[in-house]
């Protein structure tokens, strides 16, 4: 992994190829929270508790076009976890919003398309 110091920030990026690649900012809100984290394994945008309502930082991810991103997210209450799936199909421009629901949470995720220069 590498790190890009700039002045609003860093960047952490990690080097791959994708043929027919596009970009996917990722923008999650966890509202009505109790204990929410993402477990992606592939890409984990998130690690960590949340406890109370949030907007989480932005994360950008390059998807194969045509193809399907999942993310999973969890729910964590006192007997145990809950887990649901967002897909998104890439595509070259646009954006897609999903709502999961939870009893214990509400998390809204946003995912904005872009072609890749």
């Amino acid at each position: 992994m590498n790190r890009i110091d700039g002045d609003g920030g860093s960047v952490d990026i990690t080097l791959a190829l994708i043929r027919r690649a596009v970009e996917a900012m990722i923008e999650v809100v966890v509202s009505e929270v109790s204990f929410v984290s993402g477990i992606g394994k592939e890409i984990q945008l998130f690690h960590g508790v949340v406890d109370e309502p949030c907007g989480l930082r932005r994360s950008v991810v390059a998807v194969a076009l045509d193809t399907l991103m999942e993310l999973k997210f969890k729910v964590c209450h006192g007997c145990g976890e809950i887990e649901r799936c967002a897909n998104f199909k890439a595509i070259k421009h646009g954006s897609v919003s999903q709502d999961i629901k939870f009893d214990q949470a509400s998390i809204s995720v946003k995912v904005t398309w872009s072609t890749l220069l």
